[in-house]
C-alpha cells in the first residue's frame, strides 16, 4: 500500500511538474489578486471595555413592605436588561449626540478610500436637510485657496464659493466653513452624509457586540475602520448607559420616597388621634385612676416597651447597614439616627475609603505605567527612569542599528525595569485588595457584634416585661383600658420611627452613584483585527493550489500527450531513451535489449514497428537500428507495412514498383511467389520489402490469410524481420499484425505522441514491449 500510495503521490507531483509553467501563473495570478484586495479592504480596528455592572438588589418598596408585588430579578435576567439597554436606541442616540457621525470625510487614496476623523478632518460644515424623505447626500469638496473652495455635487458641475457662505439646494442647505488654514493642495475631500437616526443607530448596532465574560462581567466590543472613534464610540456608549442606570435608580428611589411621605403622614394623623384620645381619657377618669402601684407598673412597662422598641429599631439599622454593605454601600448614617456608637465603625469605614481610592489608583496606573498616577516617590523614580532609558534608545536608533550592542542593553534595560514597574503594581494591588478584605470582615464582625449585643438586651428586658405583665393582670379594667390606649400609642409610634428609618435608607440610595465599575477601560487599538493578511494570503494561497489542481486535472484530461518519460507505465514497457545519452548509444543499447531478449529463440525475431502519427520520424530508427544490427553480422529485412501513406520508398530511393501489396494480392500461394522480385537490397545484410502499389480498400490486406504464411518463409532467410506499421494512433485497425510479431517497439516523441496509444497496448501480454523515447 505505502508503494502505491507513493507512486501515486510522485504521479501528481510530476503532473504539476509538467504544468508548471500554467500552475506558477495560476499563483502569481492568485497572489496578486490577493494582495491588491488586502490593499483596497478598508483595515477595521477593535477596541473593547470590560465592566461590572454590579449587584442589582436595592432597598425598594418590597423590603419596605414584604407584601409588595415586585418580583427580583435573578443575575442572568439582569444581564439581559444590561444588554438590552445596552443595545438599546436611546443609548445609542445618546452616543450619536456626543460623537457627530453623520459626516463622514474621505479623501480617495487610489486604491481605497482614507476616512478622516476629528481634528484631521479640515472643514466645519453646517448642514440643513430640507427634504425629510431624503436622508443620504454624497459631494465633493476641493479647498482652492485660503478664501475658496469647489463644491461638486453628484449631477451637477463643479462651482466655486467662499468659506462661510451658505450653500442652497433644493434638498438641503449648507455652510462650509475652514477649521484652520488650509493649503491650496488641491486635494478632494468625499463627503458622506446621512441624516436618518435609525440608519447610523443600526450601522453602530452592527458593529457594536456584547458578551458576558464572567458572573457580572460584560465585554463591550465595537469595530470600525478608524481607530481613534472606536475608543470613542465605546467609550461615550458606556457613559451613556451609567447615566441611564444613574437616572433610573434615582427615578425609582424618589418614587419610593413619595410613598413613604404619604404613609408617615399617614401615621402622623393616626398619632395624633390617638394622643387627644388618650389626653381626654386620663382628663375624665384622673380622679379613678390608681396613683401608686399600677402608675408605677404601667410606667415601667411603658419604659421597657420604649426600650425594647429602640432596640429593634436599632436591630433593623444594623440589618439594613449590612445589606448595604452588601451592595459595597459603607455608610453609619443609618446607625447615627438609631443612636448607635459609631466611633470605631466610622474609622474602620474612613480607613476602607482611602485604600478603595489607592485601589482605583493602582488599577489605572497598571493600565498605563508611563503615566503617573499614584504619588509614590519609589515608583516615580523608577518611572523616571524609564523614561530616561526610552530617550537613550530613541537617540540609539538615531545612531545605531537594533543589532547594536548597545541598543540591545538599553532594550533590555528598558523591559526589565517595566517588569519590575509591573510587578511594584501588582504587589501593591495585592497588598491593598488584602487589607479591604481585613478591613470588611472587621466592620463585619463589629455589625455582628453590636447585633449580639442588642439581642442579649431585648431577651433580657422581654423577660423582665413578662414579670411586670403577670402582675398587671390583677389591675382594674378602668387602668387595663388606659394601659391599651397608651400601648396603641407606643406601639404606632414605633412603626412611625420605622418610616422614618426607611425614608432616611432610601434618601442613602439617592446620593450614590451607579454601582457599574469599569474594570478594563477602552483603548485606542494600534493594529487591525481585520483584514486578517496573514489568513487571507493562506486563503488566497489554498485557492491558487485548488484552482492549479483543477487547471492541471483538465490539462490531463483534455492533453492526452507523452510529455516526460515517466508518463509511459514501466512495469508494460521497457524504455529506452535517446535523451539521456547520446542517439547512437540508444540505438546500441536497443540493439542489446533485443539479442537479450530474445536469446532463446533460433528462428528470426520479428519486431512491430509503429507510432502514434506520422511526426515520430521512424525512417530514422530503421535506419540505425537495421545498420547496427548488420554491424553485428546480422541480416535485417526491413517490410514496409504501411499501406496507407508508404513513405519508405521515396526516403530509400526505390525504383522498383513491385512490393508487399502484390504479394498479398496475387491468387497464388506463398510458395509459388517469387518473392525475392518484391525485394530490393539496400545494403549488405539489409533488404526492404517495400509496400507496393496502395490498393483500393487497403484495411483488408491487413485480413490477408498470406501474411503468417509470408513471415514465416521470410524467417528462414533472416535474422531480424522489421516491420514498418502505419501510425497506430492514426490507424488502429493495424494491431491485427500485433499476433504474428515477437517484439513490440513503439516511437514516442515527447509532446506529440499520445499516452492513449501506450496505455491501450498494455494489453497485450503475448509479446516484448519497447518504447523507443525521442525529443
Amino acid at each position: 500500500m505505502q508503494g502505491e500510495n507513493s507512486i501515486d503521490i510522485i504521479s501528481i507531483i510530476r503532473k504539476f511538474y509538467r504544468y508548471r509553467y500554467g500552475v506558477v501563473i495560476i499563483l502569481i495570478l492568485v497572489l496578486l489578486s490577493t494582495h491588491f484586495y488586502i490593499k483596497r479592504v478598508n483595515p477595521i480596528y477593535l477596541s473593547s471595555i470590560l465592566i461590572d455592572v454590579g449587584d442589582s438588589e436595592r432597598s425598594d418598596i418590597k423590603s419596605l413592605f414584604p407584601n409588595s408585588n415586585v418580583v427580583n430579578i435573578d443575575r442572568e435576567s439582569q444581564l439581559e436588561y444590561d444588554t438590552t439597554i445596552l443595545k438599546s436606541r436611546h443609548v445609542i442616540n445618546e452616543v450619536l449626540n456626543k460623537i457627530d457621525f453623520s459626516k463622514r470625510f474621505f479623501v480617495d487614496e487610489g486604491w481605497r478610500y482614507h476616512e478622516f476623523y476629528k481634528k484631521e478632518i479640515p472643514f466645519k460644515i453646517e448642514f440643513k436637510n430640507i427634504n425629510p424623505t431624503h436622508t443620504s447626500y454624497q459631494f465633493i469638496l476641493e479647498p482652492i485657496d485660503s478664501d475658496s473652495f469647489a463644491f461638486n455635487l453628484e449631477g451637477e458641475e463643479r462651482e466655486i464659493y467662499r468659506y462661510g457662505e451658505e450653500i442652497k439646494r433644493a434638498l438641503f442647505n449648507i455652510k462650509v466653513d475652514k477649521k484652520e488654514s488650509i493649503k491650496p493642495d488641491r486635494i478632494k475631500y468625499l463627503v458622506k452624509i446621512e441624516t436618518n437616526r435609525a440608519i447610523l443607530t443600526s450601522y453602530i448596532l452592527g458593529n457594536l457586540s456584547i458578551k458576558t465574560e464572567a458572573n457580572r462581567l460584560l465585554k463591550i466590543s465595537y469595530e470600525d475602520s478608524i481607530p481613534k472613534r472606536t475608543e470613542d464610540i465605546i467609550t461615550q456608549l458606556v457613559d451613556s448607559y451609567q447615566e441611564y442606570r444613574l437616572n433610573s435608580g434615582q427615578r425609582k428611589d424618589r418614587e419610593q420616597i413619595a410613598i413613604l411621605d404619604r404613609k408617615i403622614g399617614l401615621m402622623e394623623n393616626k398619632l395624633k388621634k390617638i394622643g387627644e384620645k388618650l389626653k381626654k381619657y386620663k382628663s375624665k377618669n384622673s380622679e379613678l385612676l390608681a396613683l401608686g402601684l399600677e402608675e408605677s407598673i404601667f410606667s415601667a412597662i411603658t419604659d421597657k416597651d420604649h426600650q425594647l422598641a429602640t432596640i429593634s429599631l436599632q436591630l433593623e439599622s444594623i440589618k439594613a447597614t449590612e445589606n448595604l454593605i452588601k451592595r459595597d454601600k459603607y455608610s453609619i448614617l443609618l446607625l447615627e439616627n438609631s443612636d448607635i456608637k459609631t466611633g470605631d465603625i466610622e474609622q474602620l469605614i474612613k480607613k476602607l475609603r482611602r485604600k478603595r481610592e489607592k485601589l482605583i489608583l493602582l488599577k489605572r496606573q497598571q493600565s498605563n505605567i508611563y503615566t503617573i498616577i499614584v504619588d509614590n516617590p519609589s515608583y516615580i523614580k523608577m518611572l523616571n527612569r524609564l523614561k530616561k532609558l526610552k530617550h537613550e534608545l530613541i537617540t540609539l536608533e538615531v545612531e545605531f542599528t537594533r543589532k547594536h550592542p548597545k541598543h540591545q542593553k538599553v532594550q533590555r534595560d528598558i523591559e526589565t525595569l517595566e517588569i519590575e514597574l509591573e510587578r511594584y503594581i501588582e504587589k501593591n494591588i495585592r497588598s491593598y485588595t488584602v487589607d479591604i478584605k481585613n478591613i470588611k470582615q472587621q466592620i463585619k464582625r463589629y455589625l455582628k457584634l453590636l447585633e449580639k449585643n442588642l439581642k442579649i438586651k431585648s431577651k433580657s428586658l422581654k423577660q423582665s416585661l413578662d414579670k411586670k405583665r403577670e402582675t398587671i393582670n390583677s389591675l382594674p379594667n378602668l387602668t387595663m383600658k388606659l394601659e391599651k390606649l397608651k400601648r396603641d400609642f407606643n406601639t404606632n409610634e414605633n412603626s412611625y420611627k420605622i418610616l422614618l428609618q426607611k425614608r432616611v435608607e432610601t434618601s442613602i440610595s439617592t446620593n450614590y452613584i451607579s454601582n457599574i465599575q469599569i474594570v478594563d477601560s477602552a483603548t485606542t487599538p494600534i493594529s487591525p483585527i481585520k483584514p486578517k493578511k496573514s489568513f487571507i494570503y493562506l486563503s488566497g494561497l489554498i485557492l491558487g493550489i485548488i484552482l492549479s489542481v483543477i487547471y492541471t486535472s483538465f490539462r490531463v484530461r483534455v492533453d492526452d500527450k507523452v510529455y516526460m518519460e515517466n508518463d509511459i507505465n514501466r512495469d508494460t514497457f521497457h524504455i529506452i531513451s535517446s535523451m539521456e545519452q547520446k542517439i547512437d548509444n540508444a540505438f546500441w543499447m536497443l540493439v542489446a535489449y533485443l539479442e537479450k531478449s530474445n536469446i532463446s529463440k533460433k528462428e528470426s525475431i520479428i519486431v512491430f514497428i509503429t507510432s502514434d502519427s506520422y511526426q515520430e520520424d521512424r525512417t530514422l530508427l530503421l535506419r540505425k537500428l537495421s545498420s547496427n544490427l548488420k554491424s553485428i553480422s546480422k541480416r535485417v529485412l526491413i517490410i514496409d507495412f504501411d499501406i496507407y501513406n508508404p513513405q519508405l520508398k521515396k526516403e530509400f530511393n526505390i525504383d522498383s514498383e513491385l512490393g508487399l501489396s502484390n504479394i498479398l494480392t496475387t491468387r497464388q500461394q506463398i510458395s509459388a511467389i517469387n518473392i525475392d522480385e518484391c525485394i530490393y537490397n539496400l545494403h549488405v545484410n539489409i533488404d526492404i520489402l517495400p509496400s507496393g502499389p496502395i490498393v483500393n480498400h487497403s484495411s483488408k490486406l491487413l485480413f490477408n490469410s498470406k501474411i503468417e504464411d509470408l513471415l514465416d518463409s521470410l524467417s528462414k532467410n533472416y535474422d531480424y524481420i522489421l516491420i514498418n506499421s502505419a501510425p497506430m494512433g492514426k490507424y488502429p485497425i493495424t494491431d491485427i499484425l500485433l499476433q504474428y510479431v515477437d517484439t513490440l517497439l513503439i516511437v514516442i516523441k515527447l509532446k506529440k505522441s499520445s499516452i492513449k496509444l501506450c496505455e491501450k497496448l498494455t494489453a497485450c501480454n503475448h509479446i516484448e514491449k519497447i518504447a523507443f523515447v525521442t525529443k
